[in-house]
């Protein structure tokens, strides 16, 4: 049987990824670099953390964002810079999206038609 008494936790940088999964305002991610905290007591953890959270628990909402953000030294600029890119990959990618429904139902039109055209050939 194997027991773990204690574990290393791990504080990890907040930093401003390219990623566009955000509705609105800048995203946020980890970084890479962390500082290595003191090891926490496994059964001090169990007894006092919260119950488990919903996906929408989970959600940080923009004003927060931009405020992790700031502390962690991002300046405003970067931040509306990354806002910005964020509604431009966002317009992409639906515009994207758009053209690729238009082919598959094109090539589904194609497909109906060239078989019938076959038909009528034998």
């Amino acid at each position: 049987s194997f027991y773990l008494e204690k574990f290393p936790l791990h504080k990890y940088d907040v930093i401003l990824p390219d990623h566009p999964s955000t509705t609105a305002g800048p995203p946020i991610g980890l970084g890479w670099d962390y500082d290595q905290e003191e090891p926490f007591d496994v059964d001090a953890y169990e007894n006092s953390r919260a119950p488990p959270r919903s996906k929408r628990e989970f959600l940080v909402p923009s004003s927060r964002r931009w405020e992790m953000l700031r502390l962690a030294g991002t300046s405003n600029t970067d931040l509306r810079k990354a806002s910005e890119e964020v509604k431009e990959r966002q317009t992409q990618r639906r515009r994207s999206l758009r053209r690729q429904q238009r082919l598959e139902l094109l090539a589904s039109a194609i497909r109906c038609i060239l078989p019938r055209r076959k038909d009528k050939q034998q």
